[in-house]
């Protein structure tokens, strides 16, 4: 009885450690998009001169470069 309460407990701990990763993971992807976005809207708006972030090794980055290429 007393180690199914302990298993019960440390599911709940791994399962709880693993949804926090999730969301930071995903709260740094999204600010990533959502500042890519506000560089793109500034471009869009003329602002040919606007630095993109794209030192990023990931599909975002390579989203950034391809913006700046067609910026330049």
């Amino acid at each position: 009885m007393m180690y199914d309460s302990i298993l019960m407990g440390g599911i709940i701990i791994a399962i709880s450690c693993f949804f926090l990763v999730m969301i930071f993971y995903y709260h740094k992807q999204i600010n990533a998009i959502v500042a890519l976005s506000g560089e793109v809207e500034r471009i869009s708006g003329g602002e040919l001169t606007a630095d993109i972030d794209n030192h990023r090794n990931d599909e975002i980055g390579n989203l950034a470069r391809d913006v700046d290429t067609m910026r330049t």
